[in-house]
């Protein structure tokens, strides 16, 4: 393995699990002890591997977050909008009196000093000039409503309007010619507002709209408070709120509430990663076992047809695997007879090697042929061939029951689909017939 230290981590674990990941190996790999060791130790460092990335990088976006965490515990920073642009709504958390609420603290667009303010004014005054004429040739002469703007445009100065005759122009700009006969003088008076100062500016006009603003109102103490540091640094950009203020604590709304939903996102993650190696062991032993029981009445056909032919057993085992091995597909049965036949070679015991057969690929009528081979050599039974024989046709009945088996499930899984279509099908039927009822 390239990571040295991954191995000898996997050599510490648990011998529980090493024999389980053992155990799950064996079920679908042939080899040599060593190379099953080999196997085994491969398996549980690649599953380290996954466990120990994800693990990282989760810890790593933790103390991100954690950072994150750490910086809302400091004095929270507040960036207003430029001048002329719409209040915003900062979510923070006031902790009080035993209890924690959230808040939501208007921070009103950045606010002029107190020599800028007459100047702001004069600039309102001459918009108003320019523009409550709206779609009219001037003031003097009004057919059409009025543009009567309730906020000046790049500045926080607010208008109130007020007219003379809500009968001829009300305070929405509206105009009621019908109610007039000739032409007639009404006076919007137009409070203008910024920071807490008023200037009024007369405009003998037919019509005003006017709306008054609205305002929140404020709840506890720290309400207040933040209110007043908020309208304390209204000409600054950005101004900060501490995390006490007037006996209680501030904070940002959720900054600390999906912490816990990252933790446990994180170690369901990881157990995640360390069971994925072992389903994928499991599923490769179950697809094994799937093999095997298919091939079995292959086996037993062709140790049959070999043996009729006068081979000894250990030559048709060799042909089976022989012609096995001109497949391009892996499988694990013919894997273990090639091993059996190699041993043969090198001078095991036949009863051994027979037995192991039907130990290591796991599946009953393996153990019930092993049984037979190893009852011809110890016994020297002459029924071998009507033991072969009726093991042969038992294999094909058993092929026959699994086939129709598997037709079975593949007609159950049809069959939610099937009732899906049947549904949309009664839907687009039905759909015409409720839509004329109706």
């Amino acid at each position: 393995m390239k990571y040295n230290w991954i191995e000898h981590l996997a050599e510490r674990l648990p011998e529980h699990i090493k024999e389980e990941r053992r155990e799950a190996v064996s079920g679908y790999f042939a080899g040599s002890r060593r190379q099953l060791e080999e196997k085994v130790k491969e398996s549980l460092c690649r599953q380290l591997k996954m466990v120990l990335i994800f693990t990282v990088i989760f810890l790593f976006l933790l103390l991100i977050m954690g950072l994150y965490v750490l910086m809302q515990d400091r004095d929270i920073v507040i960036t207003r909008n430029p001048r002329g642009d719409d209040v915003k709504e900062e979510m923070l958390e006031i902790e009080a009196d035993g209890k924690r609420d959230s808040y939501d603290l208007t921070v009103r667009p950045r606010g002029y000093r107190e020599e800028e303010i007459g100047e702001a004014f004069q600039r309102a005054e001459t918009y108003l000039n320019d523009n409550i004429k709206g779609e009219n040739e001037s003031i003097h002469d009004v057919e059409k409503s009025l543009f009567l703007p309730e906020k000046i445009p790049g500045e926080n100065i607010q208008i109130r309007w007020e007219s003379e005759d809500p009968a001829v122009v009300d305070e929405e700009g509206n105009v009621f010619s019908k109610n007039v006969k000739k032409p007639v003088i009404v006076s919007l008076k137009a409070e203008a507002s910024c920071q807490g100062k008023t200037e009024i500016f007369t405009f003998p006009v037919c019509v005003v709209p006017g709306k008054a603003g609205q305002k929140k109102t404020q709840r506890q103490t720290v309400i207040e408070a933040l209110k007043k540091l908020e309208e304390e640094n209204l000409f600054r950009e950005t101004f900060s709120i501490p995390r006490e203020l007037a006996e209680g604590k501030i904070f940002r709304e959720n900054s600390r509430k999906n912490i816990g939903a990252w933790i446990f996102f994180g170690v369901c993650t990881i157990v995640f990663f360390w069971n994925k190696e072992k389903e994928s062991c499991r599923k490769k032993q179950k697809m094994a076992e799937e093999d095997s029981k298919k091939e079995y009445s292959a086996i037993i056909q062709r140790l049959v047809l070999f043996l009729e032919t006068g081979m000894s057993i250990p030559a048709a085992m060799e042909e089976i695997y022989r012609e096995y091995k001109s497949r391009k597909k892996e499988m694990f049965v013919y894997e273990v007879i090639g091993k059996s036949c190699r041993q043969l070679q090198l001078g095991a015991a036949q009863e051994e090697v027979f037995q192991n057969i039907g130990s290591q690929v796991r599946l009953e009528p393996y153990r019930k042929l092993s049984a037979i081979l190893i009852q011809n050599i110890t016994r020297g039974s002459d029924e071998l061939f009507v033991q072969l024989k009726s093991e042969e046709e038992q294999a094909f009945f058993e092929r026959k029951e699994q086939a129709k088996r598997k037709g079975e499930e593949a007609s159950t899984k049809l069959l939610a689909p099937m009732i899906i279509m049947l549904v949309v099908i009664l839907a687009l039927l039905m759909f015409p017939a409720l839509a004329t009822f109706t």
